[in-house]
Order: structure tokens, then C-alpha cells, then sequence
């Protein structure tokens, strides 16, 4: 029997949201609609239909001030799912805090808020980027200041030109509904990945069935909009 597919609830996920929002306003810290809430806000003006989670960004130079406000977040009914860092999942109580964890997943009356930390990287000493969950380097001006973003009705800090950032993220087929897609991976991150020769084929595999699919989704929504 296939297993049954568990998808956001939109009252809960958004309260968890607004909750969150205002307990780390209390600590100085502004989380960003990230990912693929950032993608529903802007493109379907609601949470994806068949997205699982809810996702908040904030920056890796902030992550003392994160931590501090755990009681107070547990205190709210919050508890920590795990924590990862490039590909290994953590609890937080075995977890190295010395290193820069790049996700952390909260979890609240049965939904999922994951906080992705955005590191701040520089190049030939002048050319800044940010680092987003060890995936993908994106420009500066993306991050650097942040624009606000009215999502069901609350206000929410989004990165700035958040059309030119999901671009950015997810390519020119951004704005078409594909489902399970995902963000862009830069090629310093695939390469680290190909350290084990066997999974060259499979991500060749990947990448292809999932041009494949982009191409028909996208023919599809086209034929749709004449």
C-alpha cells in the first residue's frame, strides 16, 4: 500500500509562523519567508498545496541570539525535530554548536517550521555572496537588505526583489507550478558531492528526469494560460 502523503496545514503552519516571528522580534532577529514559502507567497499568494513544511530564513551571524531564545520558544509549545549540517541531521543535545549548523527544524502542534541560516562569503576579497544552506552562492543584494511581504493577511520580512530571488533560486520556470521541484544546487556543492564516483550516474539521472519534467509541467501551464 503506498504511503499517505501529509500536507501543510495552513492554519497551524501560520500561526507556528506568526508566533515564531514575534517571540525572535523580542531578540532582535527578523526571519525572512525563505524557500519554498517564500515561492507560495509570491506565486500562489498561499502555501504551496503540496508543500510539508514552512520555511523561515535568518542569518548565520545571528545564531547566538537563535539560541537564546529556545525557552522561550519551547516554552511555547516549540521543540527541536533535529539540526543539520551538510547532509547529517543532529539532536540538540548531541550537536556541536562551535559548527555553522545550517538548519534547524522546529516542530509545533504537529507542523514543521525549518530555519535556514544564510552565511555571508566573500571572494577575491570584494565580491560578497550568500551562502544558502551549503547549496547555492547568490548575490548580495538579495540578502543585504530585506522588503516586507503581506502573506495571508500578517506581515513578513521577504529578501529584497523577491521575484529577482526566486529566479535566482529556482531558475526561469519559477512561476510554474512544478511539483517537488527544488532550489538550485551550485556546482562547488555538486562536485563536493561526486567525491564518491557511484553517484555521478544518479545525478545524472536526477538531472535529467527532472528537466524532463520542468519541460512538460511548463508545456502544460503554457497551453493552459492561451
Amino acid at each position: 500500500m503506498a504511503a499517505t502523503l501529509e500536507f501543510i496545514d495552513r492554519e497551524k503552519s501560520l500561526g507556528n509562523m506568526v508566533l515564531a516571528r514575534d517571540i525572535l522580534a523580542k531578540y532582535g532577529l527578523t526571519p525572512f519567508l525563505h524557500y519554498g514559502t517564500c515561492l507560495g507567497a509570491v506565486r500562489e499568494k498561499d502555501f504551496i498545496p503540496y508543500d510539508d513544511d514552512a520555511d523561515f530564513g535568518l542569518f548565520g551571524r545571528d545564531k547566538a541570539r537563535f539560541l537564546e531564545a529556545f525557552p522561550e520558544l519551547e516554552a511555547n509549545g516549540f521543540t527541536v525535530a533535529y539540526i543539520r549540517d551538510d547532509g547529517y541531521e543532529k539532536t540538540l543535545d548531541t550537536a556541536d554548536e562551535s559548527q555553522n549548523f545550517r538548519m534547524y527544524k522546529l516542530k509545533r502542534n504537529g507542523e514543521e517550521l525549518d530555519f535556514f541560516m544564510a552565511f555571508e562569503k566573500r571572494y577575491f576579497f570584494f565580491i560578497r555572496r550568500w551562502d544558502i544552506d551549503g547549496r547555492v552562492a547568490i548575490p548580495w543584494k538579495y540578502l543585504s537588505t530585506l522588503d516586507t511581504l503581506n502573506f495571508l493577511g500578517h506581515d513578513f520580512a521577504c529578501p529584497h526583489d523577491p521575484v529577482g530571488f526566486l529566479r535566482t533560486m529556482y531558475g526561469k520556470t519559477w512561476n510554474v507550478p512544478i511539483r517537488n521541484t527544488t532550489s538550485k544546487i551550485g556546482w562547488l556543492t555538486r562536485l563536493k558531492k561526486l567525491k564518491n564516483p557511484g553517484k555521478l550516474f544518479f545525478y545524472v539521472k536526477r538531472f535529467a528526469a527532472t528537466a524532463m519534467r520542468k519541460r512538460a509541467t511548463k508545456k502544460e501551464f503554457e497551453k493552459g494560460q492561451d
